[in-house]
């Protein structure tokens, strides 16, 4: 697949989840880890995948995945984007996919997406329903320096606004749909049980 030599996916899962109660990435979400469903969609891609985690990983995070300790997960989005790009950075990656472990139903299709139209572009990005660019987001080598230095809670969305709109995927709905409430998981686990009956 074209733009997919090089590529390093980082899977964000340090957040405390604190407005689901804790435990979020652990909660059942049709029979497998709610975090488990956006690890296996990025593992579809067949690049190298590391799992930047907070100190308590989850405990159903194989021990052969790759991981990538953030020791201050409540400082925010930021510092886990700062240590992917490091990674990157260190294992010299030409382009780095970030996901959220807590979207279980972006696809391995728009992901794909995001990394073909960044090594046309140099970086690529998701068009969420609120018009704002954002992650699932795929970035060239040349913007790991800037990455490598954020911090705070925005995460790259600085640098997502600079994002040309040749290089925005627009994917359903409902594949950017993020877990951060209970209520958010019960409507993930509706949108999956609606596509097995389909």
């Amino acid at each position: 697949m074209p733009g997919r030599e090089g590529l390093l996916i980082a899977v964000l899962m340090a957040g405390l989840g604190t407005r689901f109660g804790g435990g979020k990435l652990d909660a059942d979400c049709a029979g497998r880890p709610l975090g488990a469903w956006a690890l296996a969609t990025a593992q579809e891609l067949g690049a190298p995948v590391i799992a930047v985690v907070g100190p308590q990983p989850p405990a159903w995070l194989s021990p052969d995945l790759h991981r990538v300790t953030n020791p201050a997960p409540e400082a925010g989005l930021g510092g886990s984007v700062a240590l992917a790009a490091r990674e990157a950075m260190a294992c010299k990656a030409r382009a780095l996919l970030v996901v959220l472990a807590d979207m279980p139903l972006v696809s391995a299709a728009t992901l794909d997406r995001l990394v073909i139209l960044a090594a046309q572009h140099g970086m690529a990005a998701t068009l969420h329903p609120d018009g704002r660019q954002g992650v699932p987001a795929c970035f060239a080598l040349h913007h790991f320096a800037a990455l490598a230095d954020l911090s705070g809670d925005s995460g790259a969305r600085g640098l997502l606004r600079a994002c040309p709109s040749a290089a925005l995927v627009r994917p359903d709905a409902d594949e950017l749909l993020d877990v951060d409430r209970p209520d958010d998981l019960a409507t993930v686990i509706a949108v999956l049980a609606a596509r097995n009956r389909a």
